[in-house]
């Protein structure tokens, strides 16, 4: 949607909301059920039967097979376990910004609803606006073991509480400590056919390129964005290709930094032109899709990319090839490096892993506690696991998927994964270690992620954490990093295909001045300092 109407959409959207009252709430009640009170067990005594609504994507993983969550066995499961019924809305999947921006200009909200970073300023201004509830006070009466996580995690309470320690939301609770699931990956034949082993440094993989080259097989495929985290983090800057282009990022001493105004971003960018000047990369590496990129690999016209090892392990593995990851690598052995994100948070970023609850909602009191039970043991077993004898089983102690999961003939394992499990959902998050069933449909895909799991020197301490700006400090960075992040995504491209002079670099730092790199930097430290002040 054009910057204007959404903009249109939100005034609507505020005055519907002031017609009610001010607070938001359908009816002008407090939101809270007569004659109902929760002692922690489940299902709840309710005074009368409850339905409660319940805005969520619909994960695109799924929606082939079912069309409604209401399909899912287990939240269906859940609802049982609860005694309360939920209705599910779903937007048409490719869409769902567009609908939540109608949605909210509607002023005719459901019960509960996911994504809320959806909401123009994010999910705290949300709250700010009287459209997301405050449940701060209530946390502690009806979602206790929501709130027994908060407590205990300082990192965890911080990204779910605005400036003024208001809680509007339930988020999933990522345990930390999850290998990377993205590696450099390689064929073991390719290597066995050139004579050489897993690279580690620099310079094996240019020694192994070359080899590649003369074998006939091109070497890298370089991410499309020319970002690669994994040999930008080796100047000391970072930028995540798996998030666009983010160039943001904070140092050991909680410095905020913009990677292409550092001279470690020049460096990376001197040393993929170098690769890409000798053939090390594909010629179309920013033209070429995902699928296409999977089938160069497989078919050896490409010798090594970054992509999800399990996957491309399996993948490959059904063809009798064998593949094998790469440690993270390095200008030097034992060089550190700050840039892994699995450790980076414990609060989970995708649409359907964040909830809240409306202001108009009639029954916040049991929808605060249907919630909880995602932060139960039992409740997080639940979605995370599915239901004990549908789709997994206890053997000898310990739970196991059963065929229903790994070799289900309607659907594959990944796409069982969100029909019989809450895939993604606001729960306490098993690692995925544990219970990602493709992860564990065989040994080898498990040593493949596991290998490496344990190097001493790779942490996350560049990433920056979900920060929050106020309404002026967002409105302000947005307007900056919208076209200073495109320019540097350009010229990265042209800095490494060499369409553009390393010659010209002060043009490329004075531009970014223009654009106000620094009052971008200025912001973001200011919002980063408070944040941490929490």
């Amino acid at each position: 949607m054009k910057r204007g109407l959404v903009l249109f959409l939100v005034l609507a959207m505020m005055l519907s909301v002031l017609s009610a009252g001010g607070s938001g709430e359908r009816g002008g009640n407090d939101g809270l059920t007569e004659g109902f009170t929760f002692d922690g067990t489940y299902p709840l005594e309710t005074p009368e039967p409850i339905k409660l609504t319940y805005w969520v994507p619909l994960n695109g993983s799924v929606s082939r097979i079912i069309s409604n969550y209401d399909e899912n066995i287990a939240f269906q499961e859940w609802q049982k376990r609860m005694g309360v019924d939920i209705e599910f809305i779903h937007p048409a999947v490719g869409q769902e910004q567009e609908a939540f921006n109608l949605l909210m200009a509607s002023g005719e909200l459901p019960d509960i609803i996911a994504a809320p970073n959806m909401y123009s300023g994010g999910v705290f201004q949300g709250l700010h606006d009287g459209v997301f509830a405050d449940l701060t006070d209530l946390l502690p009466v009806y979602a206790p073991d929501y709130w027994k996580v908060i407590q205990e995690h300082d990192d965890f309470r911080r990204e779910i509480t605005d400036d003024n320690g208001r809680i509007p939301l339930f988020a999933s609770y990522k345990v930390p400590g999850d290998p990377p699931f993205r590696r450099m990956v390689m064929k073991q034949e390719n290597l066995d056919l050139i004579g050489e082993t897993v690279p580690k440094t620099v310079e094996d993989y240019e020694r192994i390129f070359q080899k590649f080259l003369d074998a006939g097989i091109v070497p890298y495929m370089l991410d499309g964005t020319g970002i690669e985290e994994e040999f930008v983090n080796l100047f000391d800057v970072h930028a995540d290709e798996n998030q666009g282009g983010d160039f943001l990022y904070r140092d050991l001493d909680g410095k905020i930094h913009y990677a292409p105004y550092e001279e470690g971003y020049r460096q990376y960018l001197e040393l993929i032109n170098s690769w890409y000047e000798k053939g090390y990369i594909s010629k179309d590496f920013a033209s070429t899709n995902a699928n296409q990129k999977k089938v160069l690999f497989d078919t050896d016209k490409v010798g090594m990319m970054v992509d999800a090892v399990v996957g491309t392990y399996n993948r490959v593995e059904l063809e009798g090839d064998t593949v094998v990851s790469a440690p993270a690598p390095r200008l030097y052995e034992g060089q550190k490096l700050h840039y892994e994100r699995n450790d980076a948070t414990p609060m989970m970023q995708q649409n359907d892993t964040m909830v809240v609850i409306s202001s108009a909602c009639e029954h916040k009191d049991i929808a605060l506690a249907i919630l909880n039970y995602f932060y139960t043991e039992e409740g997080a077993e639940l979605l995370n696991w599915g239901v004990e004898g549908v789709n997994w089983d206890w053997v000898d102690g310990e739970r196991v998927y059963n065929d229903t999961m790994l070799n289900n003939p309607d659907m594959d394992t990944e796409t069982a994964s969100y029909y019989y499990k809450a895939h993604f959902a606001p729960k306490l998050n098993y690692p995925d270690t544990q219970v990602h069933a493709n992860l564990l449909k065989s040994e080898g895909a498990l040593n493949i992620r596991m290998q490496w799991a344990d190097d001493p020197d790779v942490d996350s301490l560049y990433r920056l954490p979900n920060i929050q700006y106020t309404t002026e400090e967002l409105d302000e960075a947005t307007d900056i990093q919208v076209d200073l992040d495109s320019y540097c995504k350009e010229m990265t491209l042209k800095y490494i295909t060499g369409a553009e002079s390393f010659d010209n670099y002060d043009e490329f730092l004075k531009t970014q001045e223009a654009f106000g790199v620094n009052r971008l930097i200025e912001i973001t430290q200011t919002a980063y300092d408070r944040y941490m002040a929490k």
